[in-house]
């Protein structure tokens, strides 16, 4: 009998009050209290995540790195959680006007986010990307395992670090003497220093326009000499009692190392605390692309970065439906202080690199809050007693959770080895074929991994909450935050739609077929089926699910053909194009999770002395190929039918003969899903 139950029988059983009086002594919460799920990251009981280091690193980087791993899941769970639930519960705010009605906006951050700017630092989450030495292209890799581990616990500050590693990367591309020599940008964004550390801001969005750069841009970028001299003598004083200054003359104190100034609004700047931001501005009267360029300005110029914004006043912070830690404002630009990056009109080229890199660190939220959820959910199961059992020992609570710890394996495996692509795409190797193979892989795969998993995380988050039953729904646990700061991933660096008019763009560029070749070529060496033939006993089963990725591959392939024969030019064809590029695009990243999970499990198969699981890892992929294979088969029959109206598809493949093989795959990956 529970605690209090001898109390609550003798309410009805016509017992003197003072059995009245001892319930009053043994309050109502003290009968029953729920035990929450508790946040505890290890490396060292995360079988999976230390497969796939040792999987994708040859053995001197997993044996250099792991112990950095082990003692960094422990900083986030005994420092790291905690700042991540005291920023969240502190959001930012806008001071307009200080005490002596001068307007001065300043955004205030809590402590806590201030803290996790210095831990950040003090870690390398963005330097261990960039020292390479001897790992090379495994520093990718690396580097991805330590923000997976940090990501769902930092109260958003991984976001100004993705667009704090995409700056990195563009400037360090770009190779701009001037601003590595003179600001020391790149030395900062990458330095383990908090004194020194600067995150960087990526402004992009304007009123006109989201994710239509070239046709939203309004801001207007004039070269210094070029402005009226009443003009810049105006900009020498406070406007609205900001700062938008001339500072030391009109260079701002750097001599000809200011090219530009910047006027305009940036609707949507996220981490607009930070001291340096990459942005587009129209410094000619073309329109689209062609007429625009990349500046790199500085927000704070005074006191190390630490002191009043410059040359920007800001109209609000964006109350927003998650990401609340994060100071999100619209800015208009008052002749902000600017530097010309790459050449004029090159501004979409140049900034490309960094929407790349940002959009992995997208699919890498959506893996890391999908984990920390699920695993959350997990222990919860194990604690949490209802109609008289333990959550995990009703087996359809259990199947739940498996199901959707397959989908985030499939995913996290994906997002690994795509980061494995793009570190050889950051570290080419003269003559290596699959260095050069990386880069095609890295284009068509960046759309379709962010697009994928930021539908995914949503799904698969929503059930995770539902594990918990009403707690899963009351803001105080903590637990509906990670919900409502996936729904952005859709959404930030391109929605679904968009990316999946960016995979068709692949497919039909001038490399597009050789793309979708070595893409064909990696899934097919993942599953490797020849070599799983040739053994006995349940490798049998993981041959079977080969079989069920390769027919699914073979429809994206005929589909991913066919789109690309399209003519442009004729307007029914473009409409059909573009109705199945959807399914097209999920249909790839399906494909290729499940190709990642099969090569999870054969290396775990080969390799049990290192890996543990091998029966758990077969289990993965048996689930993912009933959830999501099956599933992407008959998407491309309904990327298909979209497709059949354009009669120059016929010319490619006779259509009944596509009919009778797609059809006759499809009920084959149904019944291997069985099993």
């Amino acid at each position: 009998m529970m605690r209090g139950d001898s109390n609550f029988a003798s309410l009805f059983s016509g017992k003197e009050s003072t059995d009245l009086n001892s319930l009053r002594n043994d309050p109502f919460d003290k009968v029953f209290q729920q035990e929450p799920p508790r946040i505890s990251v290890s490396w060292e009981k995360d079988e999976t995540l230390r497969a796939q280091l040792r999987q994708l690193t040859p053995s001197s980087v997993w044996a250099s790195v792991e112990e950095d791993l082990c003692r960094f899941a422990s900083r986030v769970t005994t420092e790291i959680a905690e700042l991540g639930q005291k920023a969240e519960k502190t959001p930012p705010y806008l001071e307009h006007h200080n005490g002596w009605g001068q307007r001065i906006d300043h955004i205030e951050t809590s402590a806590a986010w201030k803290r996790l700017k210095d831990v950040s630092a003090e870690e390398g989450m963005v330097a261990v990307a960039f020292d390479r030495g001897e790992r090379r292209e495994c520093a990718r890799v690396y580097w991805a395992m330590k923000v997976l581990l940090f990501n769902p616990y930092s109260g958003m500050y991984s976001c100004p670090l993705a667009m704090t590693d995409g700056a990195a990367r563009a400037l360090e591309l770009l190779e701009d003497g001037a601003v590595m020599r003179e600001a020391r940008a790149y030395e900062r964004l990458t330095s383990r220093d908090p004194s020194k550390f600067w995150t960087s801001g990526q402004w992009m969005t304007e009123r006109a326009g989201g994710s239509d750069v070239s046709g939203g841009t309004e801001t207007v970028a004039v070269p210094i000499g070029g402005l009226p001299y009443s003009h810049r003598d105006s900009l020498s004083f406070p406007v609205g009692g900001v700062n938008h200054g001339k500072g030391k003359g009109e260079d701002g104190g750097r001599g000809p190392f200011w090219t530009h100034r910047l006027f305009g609004v940036k609707w949507f700047t996220s981490a607009s605390d930070s001291q340096m931001a990459l942005t587009l501005a129209r410094e000619t009267g073309d329109a689209g692309a062609a007429g625009l360029s990349l500046f790199y300005v500085e927000l704070r110029r005074q006191n190390g970065g630490k002191g009043p914004l410059e040359g920007i006043s800001v109209e609000n912070l964006k109350d927003k439906m998650g990401t609340r830690p994060l100071p999100t404002a619209e800015m208009r630009l008052r002749g902000l202080l600017a530097r010309r990056l790459a050449a004029p009109g090159r501004g979409v080229a140049a900034i490309a690199a960094m929407f790349n890199v940002t959009r992995v660190h997208n699919a890498l939220s959506a893996c890391a809050c999908m984990k920390a959820l699920i695993n959350m959910a997990s222990t919860y199961a194990e604690k949490r007693t209802a109609f008289g059992r333990l959550l995990i020992d009703h087996r359809l609570h259990a199947e739940v959770l498996a199901d959707l710890k397959a989908q985030e394996s499939a995913a996290t495996f994906a997002f690994l080895r795509t980061c494995l692509f793009m570190g050889s795409a950051e570290v080419p190797m003269q003559g290596a074929e699959g260095f050069r193979e990386a880069p095609l892989l890295l284009r068509l795969l960046t759309p379709v991994l962010k697009l994928w998993t930021g539908k995914l995380a949503i799904t698969v988050c929503q059930e995770a909450l539902e594990c918990f039953g009403g707690q899963g729904y009351i803001e105080t646990t903590g637990l509906p935050s990670f919900f409502r700061d996936a729904c952005v991933l859709p959404l930030w660096e391109g929605t679904t739609t968009v990316l999946s008019l960016d995979v068709l763009r692949v497919l039909r560029g001038r490399e597009g077929g050789a793309a979708l070749e070595v893409f064909c070529k990696d899934v097919r060496e993942s599953v490797r089926l020849e070599a799983k033939r040739k053994v006995c006993g349940k490798d049998l089963l993981l041959c079977l699910f080969g079989e069920a990725v390769l027919t699914a591959l073979r429809g994206v392939e005929i589909v991913a053909l066919r789109f690309a024969a399209l003519q442009r030019s004729n307007t029914a064809e473009t409409a059909a194009l573009e109705a199945g590029a959807r399914e097209l695009a999920f249909g790839i990243a399906r494909v290729f999770a499940a190709s990642c999970l099969l090569r999870h499990a054969q290396f775990v198969r080969e390799n049990p002395a290192l890996c543990g699981d091998a029966v758990g890892a077969g289990e993965l992929c048996r689930r993912f190929v009933r959830l999501e294979v099956v599933n992407a088969t008959e998407a491309l029959s309904e990327a298909e039918k979209g497709e059949r109206i354009a009669g120059a598809a016929a010319e490619l493949f006779q259509r009944r003969s596509f009919n009778s093989r797609f059809h006759t795959s499809l009920q084959h990956a149904r019944l291997v899903a069985r099993m």
